[in-house]
């Protein structure tokens, strides 16, 4: 139980329960999303100085999970990603938590979206793909089985797509709004 909580110098401090010998635990929380930015920021540096260096396919999209994973797709449609894949977000088969950017989907990729430990892509044909942790439903596919390769979730007609941390929602061509994932708090609109 949350007793205080005051702002000092961008830090929260909270004074959290009350032990059975009455003394009061004190935690201060850190922020980490200046962290998270400058991981991104390296991670976006990376992969522009990647495609700048072989000669490859400008980058047109990007995406991250809070810093622990990155996805990007080229103009050429292609879909690459790196770092960790625990959970198989990465999409390439593997566990394996790759250092430099790999290939994961060869053409046809026109838009990408990252949680916590999912990814989710969209292809040209209108098909939504996802990769990763599914424990909570949180790709859409039916099952609560997690996936190292990209599962179809829907076969047409969706233009866009935004991933929360356990959540997803997307955008069908007839203007109907769909999603799916954990709705513990309410995150799919009902």
């Amino acid at each position: 139980t949350m007793k205080t909580k005051r702002n000092l110098n961008h830090a929260s401090i909270r004074m959290i329960g009350t032990p059975r010998c009455g003394v009061r635990t004190v935690q201060r929380a850190v922020p980490t999303f200046r962290w998270r930015n400058l991981i991104q920021m390296c991670l976006l540096c990376v992969a522009m100085l990647q495609a700048l260096t072989s000669g490859g396919q400008p980058i047109i999209k990007i995406s991250h999970s809070y810093g622990n994973f990155a996805l990007y797709v080229k103009s050429d449609g292609s879909l690459w990603g790196n770092g960790i894949n625990w959970d198989g977000e990465l999409g390439d088969g593997t566990f394996d938590s790759p250092k430099s950017f790999e290939l994961i989907v060869s053409n046809g990729v026109t838009a990408v979206a990252a949680t916590t430990a999912s990814s989710f892509f969209l292809k040209a044909d209108g098909s939504l793909w996802g990769m990763g942790r599914n424990g909570l439903g949180q790709l859409g596919a039916g099952t609560n089985n997690d996936t190292n390769r990209p599962v179809l979730i829907v076969s047409n007609g969706v233009i866009a797509v935004a991933a929360g941390q356990v959540a997803t929602i997307f955008l069908k061509d007839d203007g109907s709004l769909w999603g799916f994932g954990w709705n513990h708090n309410g995150e799919l609109g009902n």
